[in-house]
């Protein structure tokens, strides 16, 4: 079977789901065909279209049949399979829509799940959408997850906010004091996400940007010269 009719097969199997966690199966089959593909070709690997693809046949499937799409969300979320996460970080901000305070709280806490880069890429694509409706709120969790423990609130904080600056460049020296609280990062790969930000906003808006670089020319923490040289700005 080719990957085209995978996906086309998953598609089938959500649409004709007659229980709202009948849908969970059909893309659970699918993830296993990813791996054990009987053509010896290779697997199966999604990009982001066709997730999003799976996600909106899941959200009308739903809609038409009256689910609880917060529930299949839930349950593709909590799921131990990488596809299912992807697809659930699309659904994330179609459950949480109306970006209320209390949707962005459980948001927060929903990501203490996440344990890898791929899932955050998808969850700053997908989240991104939710911020200019509530960007003061947004801005306040940005400066949490910016100073938490936890690396993965810290790594999606700064791609949400390297995103927020390309939808709205007014608000980059808000922003940029956010971003002063990673100037210390030192994580690795945190410390490239900061150094493209800053040489996005650049681009969007110099000026507020070579003010905040040349803040911190003379510093003497090693993670921040490493952000600067990195930066090349």
């Amino acid at each position: 079977m080719i990957h085209a009719d995978i996906i086309n097969d998953l598609l089938k199997c959500i649409e004709k789901a007659d229980y709202q966690f009948s849908i969970f199966p059909c893309c659970e089959n699918k993830v296993e065909q990813e791996t054990c593909l009987s053509d010896g070709s290779q697997p199966l690997k999604l990009n982001r279209r066709q997730i999003i693809r799976i996600k909106t046949i899941i959200k009308k499937t739903a809609k038409r049949e009256k689910y609880d799409l917060e529930k299949i969300f839930l349950k593709l979320w909590w799921s131990r399979q990488l596809v299912l996460n992807r697809i659930a970080a699309h659904l994330m901000p179609e459950v949480y829509s109306e970006n209320t305070t209390t949707d962005i709280e459980n948001i927060k806490t929903l990501l203490w799940r996440i344990d890898n880069r791929i899932v955050c890429n998808e969850l700053s694509f997908s989240l991104s959408k939710l911020v200019p409706h509530q960007v003061e709120i947004w801005k306040e969790t940005f400066k949490e997850w910016a100073v938490s423990d936890f690396k993965w609130n810290r790594l999606i904080g700064i791609l949400l906010i390297t995103r927020t600056a390309k939808m709205l460049t007014l608000q980059i020296p808000e922003l940029l004091k956010i971003v002063a609280l990673y100037m210390q990062e030192t994580n690795t790969d945190i410390q490239e996400e900061v150094s493209v930000s800053l040489r996005l906003m650049a681009e969007q808006w110099d000026l507020p940007v070579i003010h905040f670089i040349d803040k911190y020319q003379y510093s003497q923490n090693p993670n921040t010269k490493q952000i600067l040289k990195k930066c090349n700005l």
